[in-house]
């Protein structure tokens, strides 16, 4: 698994302005989402959180 969040890399976009759009898109989208935070407990989350952060970083490269 990696940890590691590749943003240069050319898999998201050709161009830095693409790129950052494309990330701003994304941030966006997840803030819409009710995640009903107040049913877990805070280990839970941070499994979650770093779950998809490291799928993320897989799938961009």
């Amino acid at each position: 698994m990696s940890e590691d969040l590749d943003l240069t890399s050319s898999k998201l976009d050709n161009t830095e302005k693409a790129k950052n759009e494309l990330v701003t898109k994304i941030v966006i989208h997840l803030d819409l989402i009710d995640f009903n935070l107040t049913d877990y407990n805070a280990d839970e989350l941070v499994a979650a959180y770093v779950y998809l952060i490291s799928e993320f970083a897989i799938c961009a490269g």
